[in-house]
């Protein structure tokens, strides 16, 4: 069978999915778009009833890898006319068009600035060594257990009269509020009596009778999701040298959360970074998955960059020595 291109699948979805649809639902109209998030963009069809603000969205990149796989394009567009009749849950919009209400959502993400090119078009952002930073409202979906997030983009921006430099600052000033960070050492959990004093960011006092509080530190924040910007918070830099009595390699494997290594480590544990970069690559979804660049804090220049450019500094000092 003569797989057709997804230029062609897109348009004969869009065409005959109609036909697949209740009588009373062919009348609105099905809207094709491309969406977009911090992990990548995929093309989508939805299905706008009238007076409805949200609507399911059919991934035609995840349907279309399902015809390649060899289901029948007949049985593609019928389980997507079965998404498309969904309908998309209640969401408290009032964010859109309202920055007070906005702000108290905002926080910062990171992705990996790779590919990024239409995204960094359409949505302010913020670049630091091959780490991507932009703002999304983060707001709570039905049942109260679950939040959604919606990017932060130039359209976005322009409704709420605001600067890039504001958004960006209140965002990191809301994630801080919402997101507190939450440092733990790896090594010596076990001696910490509860949960709340192992939060090495609140309790800043070492450990009785240790030189430093810790060898290795986790970095994430109170919900253990989309922690690694927590990292870049106020303060926590600073305090993480603290901690280690000095500068630290930094590993960002996740979206989730990242690793601090004291330079006094053993040798021997320090090589074992390379054991958490391939548990990282193998284990972590492809949609948390960050970076697998070692970085550098100087805790005396107070800097952030990558390994690799300390290196070759340090590499051209001792050639031109």
């Amino acid at each position: 069978m003569r797989v057709m291109s997804f230029k062609n699948f897109v348009e004969r979805s869009g065409r005959e999915v109609r036909k697949l649809l209740p009588e009373d639902l062919r009348e609105f109209p099905i809207e094709m778009s491309v969406y977009r998030k911090t992990s990548g963009s995929y093309t989508g069809i939805s299905l706008r009833r009238k007076g409805e603000i949200s609507a399911a969205i059919v991934n035609l990149d995840l349907f279309y890898d399902m015809y390649r796989k060899g289901v029948p394009m007949k049985e593609v567009l019928q389980r997507m006319a079965e998404v498309l009749v969904m309908k998309a849950p209640e969401l408290d919009y009032s964010w859109a068009d309202d920055y007070a209400r906005a702000r108290e959502l905002l926080v910062i993400r990171i992705s990996r600035d790779v590919d990024k090119e239409e995204l960094k078009r359409e949505c302010p952002y913020r670049v630091k060594e091959d780490l991507l930073f932009t703002v999304h409202v983060r707001f709570e979906l039905p049942g109260g257990k679950e939040y959604g997030a919606a990017i932060v983009n130039h359209q976005l921006l322009q409704e709420y009269g605001i600067t890039e430099e504001q958004l960006f600052a209140d965002a990191m000033e809301n994630s801080m509020r919402i997101l507190p960070p939450r440092l733990a050492s790896v090594y010596h959990r076990k001696n910490y009596k509860n949960v709340e004093e192992e939060n090495l960011f609140t309790h800043p006092h070492p450990l009785e009778g240790e030189e430093r509080v810790a060898d290795v530190i986790n970095i994430t924040n109170s919900w253990y999701h989309e922690g690694a910007p927590a990292l870049f918070y106020p303060g926590v830099m600073e305090r993480i040298a603290e901690c280690l009595k000095g500068s630290y390699i930094i590993l960002l494997p996740t979206v989730n959360d990242g690793l601090a290594f004291s330079l006094a480590l053993d040798p021997e544990l320090l090589l074992k970074i390379n054991e958490f970069i391939d548990i990282a690559r193998t284990d972590t979804p492809r949609n948390e998955y960050l970076s697998d660049e070692l970085y550098y804090y100087d805790a005396e220049q107070k800097q952030f960059t990558s390994l690799e450019k300390v290196v070759e500094k340090l590499k051209a000092m001792r050639m031109n020595a």
